[in-house]
Parts: structure tokens; sequence; C-alpha cells
């Protein structure tokens, strides 16, 4: 009973705060341009390496280490707050540095005040990992979602009185804030600072394996931004770092779910016949739901960006489009990811994150020159690349091919993009293009048709689910 409570306040606090980002997201960004976000995201990567630097694996070591105490954590939250204040006095440094790379004078004061958000966080990375240690779910899920209420509310309030870009370069510092109170008054966290050199030892000798990859990986996700900010405008950075956060939101939603719930289901079976079903179910159904999922968005990009964002922002539509089609690479990366953490091969696991962020960092260097679109283009390219080892370097211990496991997914990925492309076709020519709620319902009816006819096994498992869930309710 204990863990389920557990489980439920853990989905609570990703899908509540999830919730509460898109929709502050959404209102935010109908009052600011994609030059205010444009500007603030030039700094993206500045600001994710010194976290990484701060934690370095240190917070997994602590939740890891089985006997750590009071002096662990005190060892770490000072290391923690050292690295933070010495990046603080870095970026005051180079700050004016920066402004000149970008030509951009405003991002020396940006870039001062996105420092201090680095101490503030960094006083409060271990307090947070305290209550994971603790199990202290339902006050950690607390923390985050009224922490995200009400830095939502400052932050909307500072952009409708007219702060501009400001309003997101505070949002940091902000949220830094809103932590330290309630961790305070919710988690009862009383932070204590210490060093003893033998307890950083032993726990370096673990995280220091991690900061590598951990660096490398915060470089891959953020040179993005670097380089779209140097070589076109920063409108153009915010059209593409707003069509990168939609895509997340519904990418990584399901892709947690799929992973929290096929993991231990998969990690408890010990026969290997059961657990190759498992596995081939899981793909099946997960292919399906992302494929389905994948081309209705594609369908409605347009008056999706219009609708929420507004018509400034339907520059980044196309891009979304283009990015989303990264989430069909979902199905191969999941069910392969598990393979490798139920058979214990860290290390593997490690070298295919290094090997997916050097292939991004490939294609960026390949496209940079081009449009924004070919950027995008790049990164599909990429995951798709990196999708394709995972497959071929997992599969084959448990008898799952890359051959099977391909042939299984275009069996069921192409009848959505089927129905996409009538829906598209036919639309375009008979319907208002600005009237895209037509095109899902077109496009469900293709879909549906498509799967009717083909006796498509997965789709009759789909509707007798939703049949059983009908019947209970009733």
């Amino acid at each position: 009973m204990a863990n389920t409570k557990h489980y439920i306040w853990s989905a609570v606090d990703k899908f509540g705060t999830q919730i509460i980002s898109f929709v502050s997201n959404i209102l935010i960004a109908r009052i600011l341009s994609p030059d205010d976000y444009g500007l603030v995201a030039m700094l993206a990567i500045f600001t994710t390496m010194v976290m990484s630097l701060s934690d370095a694996g240190f917070n997994d070591g602590l939740i890891r280490k089985s006997d750590c105490d009071k002096k662990d954590f005190g060892t770490i939250a000072s290391y923690n707050l050292a690295v933070a204040l010495f990046m603080f006095a870095v970026m005051n440094i180079v700050a004016p540095y920066i402004a000149i790379f970008f030509g951009r004078n405003e991002l020396t004061n940006i870039a001062r005040v996105l420092a201090i958000g680095f101490v503030l966080k960094a006083i409060t990375l271990t307090g947070f990992v305290q209550l994971v240690k603790q199990l202290k779910f339902k006050q950690l899920s607390q923390i985050n979602i009224i922490c995200s209420l009400l830095s939502f509310v400052v932050v909307y309030t500072l952009a409708i009185i007219g702060f501009g870009y400001w309003a997101l370069a505070l949002q940091p510092v902000v949220i830094a804030i809103f932590n330290i109170i309630l961790l305070l008054i919710i988690g009862k966290w009383k932070p204590y600072f210490c060093f003893y050199k033998k307890r950083f030892k032993e726990m370096f000798a673990y995280s220091s394996n991690l900061l590598l990859s951990y660096i490398i990986n915060r470089i891959g996700e953020n040179i993005y931004s670097v380089i779209i900010g140097k070589s076109f405008s920063s409108s153009s950075l915010g059209f593409y770092n707003q069509a990168h956060k939609m895509q997340t939101v519904p990418s990584e939603a399901i892709r947690s779910i799929i992973m929290t719930a096929s993991y231990p289901i998969i990690a408890n079976e010990k026969n290997p016949n059961k657990r190759y079903d498992l596995y081939l179910s899981v793909f099946s159904k997960f292919t399906f739901i992302v494929s389905a999922m994948v081309f209705l968005l594609m369908a409605v990009s347009d008056f999706a960006f219009y609708a929420l964002l507004g018509e400034k922002w339907i520059p980044a539509a196309p891009l979304f489009s283009i990015f989303i089609l990264i989430t069909l690479t979902f199905p191969q990366k999941v069910v392969n990811a598990n393979i490798i953490k139920i058979q214990g091969d860290s290390a593997l696991y490690r070298n295919l994150s290094l090997l997916d962020t050097v292939l991004r960092i490939i294609a960026l260097l390949v496209t940079m020159t081009y449009s924004l679109e070919m950027i995008v283009v790049g990164q599909v390219v990429a995951a798709f690349i990196s999708a394709y080892t995972y497959t071929a370097c997992c599969g084959k211990r448990i008898g799952f091919s890359t051959k099977k496991q391909y042939r299984i997914w275009y069996s069921i990925v192409w009848k959505p993009l089927l129905a996409f492309i009538v829906s598209e076709v036919f639309l375009s020519q008979y319907v208002d293009s600005s009237n895209n709620l037509i095109c899902v319902v077109f496009y469900t009816a293709i879909l549906i048709l498509l799967y009717i006819i083909t006796k498509d096994v997965f789709f009759k498992l789909f509707l007798s689910y939703i049949t059983k869930l009908i019947c209970v309710k009733k």
C-alpha cells in the first residue's frame, strides 16, 4: 500500500507540474514575443552546464548510498554551493563576452541575473534528495506543484505589466526562491553545510562516472540554441525553442508512462519466453499509440499553434511538424533501454546515450549552414539512426532482432501515415486550410477504416479495452 502511494504521488508530481508548465507556457507565450524567448534561450547551454557541474552525479550517489548520513548530505551541499558560487563569479566576468558573441547587449545583464539562480538552486539540491531518500513523495509533489503555480503567477504578472524578456530571465530565480521557502515549510528541511574529504572521495568514485555523460548530454541538448542564436535571429531561435517545447510535452508524457508502466512488469517476469512476449506486446502497443498521435498532431499543427499561442507563433508550426517525427523512434529506444536496464549493462546504456549526443552534434554541423527546417530535419535523421543502434545492440540479446522490430514497426506506422497523407491531400483541395479541426475528424475516420480493413489485432485489442472501461463505468 505504501509503495502504491509513492507511485501515485510521483505521478501527481510529474503530470501535475507538466500540465502547469504546459498551460503557463501557452499563456505567457501569448504575451511575449519570439524574440524574448530566443534571447533567453541563447543562454540555456550555460545554465544547464552549471547545473550539471553542481550535481555531477553526487545527488544520484546520495540516493544510491544506503548508509548516507548528515555528514554526506552536508558535504555534497557544500560542494554544490561552492561550484555554484564559482560559476556565479565566472558568469559575471564572461557575461559581456557572451553578449558580444551573440551581438545582443541585453545578454550581459540577463546572464548575471541567471547566475543568481545558480546559487539559489544549488542550495536546494540536497534538500530534494533528502525527501526522496525519506520517501516523502507527498511533500515532494506538494512542493513542486505549489512552486510551479506560484512561479507562474509571478512570471505571468511580470509579462503582463511589460517586463518582456525579463519575465523569462527571472523565472529560474523565482522558482529557486519558492523552492527554498517551500522546502523549509513543507519539507521541514534544515540546511546543513560541512565538508568531509573522505566522504567526498567515496562518492566521487561513483559520481565521476556520470559527470562526463551528464556534460556531453547537456551540450548535445543545448548546442542547437547556441548555433541558431548565432547564425540566425533571436526570433528564429524563439520559434525553434517553442516548437521543441511543444513537441516535448506529448512525447515525454507518453515515454514516461510507458517506461514507468512497462519496466517493473517486465523486470519482475523471470521466464525468458514470457518476458519476450511482454517486450513484443509493449513494443507493438506503444508503436500503435505513438504513430497515431504523431500524425494527428502533424495534421493539426497550424491550427493548434494559432489557437493556443496566437498568430505570431505560426512560423513555429512547420518546425513542430518535423520535430514530432522524433517521437516515432521512442518504441525502439524505450523497449531496448528496458532490456539494457534489466540486464544491468550500465556501460552500454551510457555509451548509447553518448552516441545519441554525438549523432545530434554531427547532424547540427552538417545542417547548420542551411535553413532552420533543415536543422530540425537533421535532428530527426539523427534520432532514427540512434534508434537503429539501440535495436542492433540490444534486441539481439533476447531474440527480438532489429529486422523483427522494424517489421512490426512498419506494419503499424504505415496506416497512420497513409491516413495523414490522404487527409492532407483531400482537405487541401476542398477545405479552408485554417479549419484544421475538420482534419481531425477526417484523419481519425480514415485511420479507423484502415484498421478495420486490415483487421489489425492491436486495434481490436484497443477497442476491446475501451469497451471494458465503458462497461465498468456503467
